[in-house]
């Protein structure tokens, strides 16, 4: 009987030992980076890599495999694949500049960082803006309003930032 109540409690041991310490380990791979590598993966696609993607990144032991890498990682998501010109990849960095130059702040020193720079990295500029000033026991809103291309978003939505 003193078995069976030891197991449940193992099981809970072990489920705790993956989720506390693989992340850490990943956050231990992602600092033994070389400078490049770390700012690519932590600030310039932070967004858009998956978490399978990631892992692989890390897990890659040297420069030349992380430059394959990355080569391979914007040809997947080129929508002219084969092509010189990779129109994702540039308007990913072209959103990445617009939201560090219109939205960082003394907090959060880069516009990516942002919760308004996030959403505009990763959806683009709204369809329409609305912005209500504060005004007598109400705060500040900014409202941006979406027609999504993407099937896995409503047709129509809207993003609140308070």
């Amino acid at each position: 009987m003193r078995l069976l109540s030891l197991r449940p409690r193992l099981l809970v041991f072990i489920a705790l030992l993956f989720c506390v310490i693989l992340p850490l380990h990943a956050v231990d791979s992602a600092k033994s980076l070389a400078p490049r590598y770390r700012h690519w993966l932590n600030e310039e696609v932070n967004y858009i890599i998956e978490s399978e993607e990631k892992r692989q990144f890390l897990g890659l032991s040297n420069d030349a495999e992380r430059e394959n890498f990355i080569k391979l990682f914007w040809e997947a998501r080129n929508p002219t694949p084969g092509s010189d010109v990779n129109e994702y990849k540039e308007e990913h960095y072209r959103r990445l500049a617009y939201a560090n130059q219109n939205f960082g702040n003394i907090g959060a020193q880069n516009g990516w960082r942002t919760d308004r720079g996030h959403m505009y990295i990763v959806l683009g500029e709204p369809k329409q803006k609305a912005n209500y000033p504060e005004s007598r026991n109400v705060r500040p809103l900014l409202i941006w309003f979406y027609e999504a291309a993407n099937p896995a978003l409503p047709p129509h939505f809207y993003i609140v930032f308070l």
